[in-house]
């Protein structure tokens, strides 16, 4: 075995870690990664709805929930559901592939589902989730 000397270097802002590599950084590490991958791991590990965007000072939410086996939507298509009362789906992300629903579009598990809702109906629409 060898003793090398091995420069890690701490990067405050993610967009600025491919200069270290240039600057013969050997590795970095970056907070700001970390954080984001715990908490992504946290988020695919629960039943979580992660609002994405809010809209019209705080009242309407874009939101994205990825689906369980357990989840109570699998395997049914949209025209089949009640949606709560403010909310429909704008999207469904399923692998590579971003698909505009429909009524006969039907959830599989690790879908993630795009929404837009209001904040009124968000708890009705996590329950039906």
């Amino acid at each position: 075995m060898f003793l090398r000397p091995r420069t890690i270097a701490r990067v405050n802002n993610p967009r600025n870690e491919e200069l270290f590599t240039g600057l013969g950084v050997d590795a970095s590490v970056s907070g700001t990664k970390l954080i984001n991958a715990i908490i992504h791991e946290q988020v695919r590990a629960g039943d979580m709805m992660i609002p994405l965007l809010t809209l019209k000072a705080g009242d309407i939410e874009i939101v994205e929930v990825e689906l369980t086996r357990s989840s109570h939507i699998v395997k049914k298509k949209i025209k089949d559901l009640t949606l709560p009362a403010g909310s429909i789906f704008i999207a469904v992300i399923r692998g590579d592939e971003v698909i505009i629903p429909y009524g006969e579009t039907e959830f599989r598990p690790e879908d993630k589902v795009l929404a837009l809702v209001k904040r009124t109906s968000e708890e009705a629409l996590r329950k039906m989730l």
